[in-house]
């Protein structure tokens, strides 16, 4: 089965358009890959480019998948708009499902509902809740969404798979014919099979890169274990428990590279940033090793594994100290022992007595 590619050749057809990349021709670094749509019939008079920007922070992957998804959001939102005009785009409509009356798009390169004449309402994957043949959620007639929060009103709605919505489109993205989707399920598409059958059938460990040295994902003794070193202790998931930053949504804490263990800092005393200790930030377990954290809370193997991916190997990424609350905390210590400045002792001379003449 083909999977979804996303390389600096990306080409799709969607929606009557073409959505294709090809490489910056600038010359500074921030140049990466440009997104060129332009509509199939109108070919080449109008097409729309979207800017060669490269975030730093995102993979290569990952910066191409936003602008490939940026470009699709200006096609429903054209498409969307000739709709209403009574001009629809040729080869443009989706398969719909009817929701309490009202006709949803059935978009599978994002796995999503998009209401057909409001392109900006959407109901991701992302927030529905597996049932393994079935997604539910909450749903608000007034929003025509899910609700942020819990109404009385709402109604829980069920659908089916993404491969009983819209097998051509699931066909059309993974290279495949209909009949075979038709014999298969959705977690057959969104899952990574190889990694699956890596971790389940023959036992493989995910790893975790730090620093250049591999960690096993061990589950069953709840720490990152180092391969091929056994005078280190590893890092424990308990011990680190304080360490989940919830904005970043994964583990932010110091690391001894030379003993290959996580270090506790002395907060009371720390006057300046640890000179053999790096900052390292790698995901939460459920993320490293779902499979294993679904084993360990006695859950179904498969239990949210179309909403995470699975990756057999991940790497740590290495934090700058200037980037952590490590600074402040230096910062206040530095002034707290800072040696406090009393009032100067003004010493008085002793009054000369005048006495008794004699």
């Amino acid at each position: 089965m083909k999977e979804e590619n996303y390389t600096d050749n990306f080409y799709e057809e969607y929606r009557g358009h073409v959505i294709a990349s090809s490489k910056g021709t600038g010359t500074d670094e921030s140049t990466g890959t440009v997104i060129t749509v332009y509509e199939k019939s109108n070919f080449p008079e109008f097409a729309f480019i979207i800017g060669a920007g490269y975030s730093k922070d995102l993979e290569p992957k990952e910066d191409l998948m936003g602008k490939v998804n940026e470009a699709r959001s200006y096609v429903d939102s054209r498409c969307c708009e000739r709709l209403k005009r009574g001009d629809e785009i040729p080869d443009s409509a989706l398969p719909i499902y009817l929701l309490e009356g009202t006709e949803f798009y059935v978009d599978v390169t994002r796995f999503q509902l998009m209401e057909k004449l409001n392109s900006h309402n959407v109901i991701p994957f992302s927030k529905m809740e597996d049932y393994g043949d079935c997604y539910r959620f909450d749903y608000n007639r007034t929003l025509k969404n899910i609700p942020e929060y819990p109404n009385r009103r709402d109604k829980e709605i069920e659908i089916p798979e993404f491969v009983v919505m819209a097998p051509e489109g699931m066909a059309r993205k993974y290279g495949i014919t209909i009949d075979e989707v038709k014999k298969k399920t959705d977690f057959d598409f969104m899952v990574n099979q190889m990694e699956f059958d890596l971790r389940v059938k023959k036992g493989k460990l995910p790893t975790l890169d730090i620093a250049g040295h591999i960690f096993y994902v061990d589950m069953q003794m709840d720490k990152l274990r180092p391969k091929d070193d056994f005078g280190s202790y590893g890092i424990s998931f308990n011990e680190i428990e304080e360490y989940f930053s919830e904005d970043r949504g994964s583990y932010l804490i110091p690391y001894d590279p030379k003993k290959r263990e996580f270090r506790e800092l002395d907060y009371e005393n720390i006057t300046s940033i640890p000179k053999d200790l790096i900052v390292i930030e790698f995901p939460f377990q459920q993320v490293l090793d779902p499979v294993g954290w679904n084993r360990q809370g006695g859950w179904g193997l498969k239990e949210d594994l179309k909403h995470i991916e699975l990756k057999g190997h991940f790497t740590a990424k290495v934090v700058d100290w200037k980037q952590t609350f490590i600074v402040d905390i230096i910062k206040d210590n530095l002034e707290r022992m800072k040696p406090k400045e009393g009032k100067k002792e003004i010493k008085e001379e002793p009054k000369k007595s005048k006495g008794r003449k004699r």
